[in-house]
């Protein structure tokens, strides 16, 4: 026959209190690993097909999204951003990811004839931009950086 513990008094309360409190921090916890597997499963949603490349005088290839990615992109929220980097690995999303994170994260970024804030894009007016994927591991360490630095600008709580 098995024991049984009687818990009475401010012993009862006691235990009473702490119950509440391991529930209360685990439904906040679990509150916020929802919230982060929603944001990675809407990552996970981007694809490098909805991004076309429009040839601009003076500015050279820029990107507009459809689809996901421009849902994206106008809903940017920060705890994208972890997910969008690591999405640079993928060959289908890196540029998405990259577009994203250079229009909503960056402050500031380089253009050029034939570059989008360190994404080469080849082609001449008139032509279908080439964006090769061997870019993406060269990506991935840019923004991983970019993430560092950001991650330690952060005051410590």
């Amino acid at each position: 026959m098995a024991d049984v513990v009687r818990i009475e008094g401010s012993g009862m309360k006691t235990f009473i209190q702490a119950v509440l409190a391991v529930i209360v921090l685990c439904s906040l916890g679990c509150s916020s690993l929802k919230h982060r597997s929603e944001s990675a499963v809407q990552v996970g949603r981007i694809r490098n097909a909805e991004v076309t490349w429009s040839f601009i005088h003076h500015l050279g290839w820029m990107p507009s999204f459809t689809g996901t990615t421009a849902h994206m992109a106008r809903n940017f929220r920060a705890e994208f951003i972890p997910h969008l980097v690591e999405a640079l690995k993928d060959p289908d999303r890196f540029i998405a990811a990259h577009t994203i994170l250079t229009g909503s994260a960056s402050s500031s970024y380089q253009v050029g004839d034939h570059e989008f804030n360190g994404l080469a894009v080849e082609g001449e007016p008139g032509e279908t931009a080439l964006v090769r994927p061997e870019q993406r591991f060269a990506l991935y360490r840019k923004w991983s950086d970019w993430l560092a630095n950001e991650s330690r600008k952060r005051p410590q709580r």
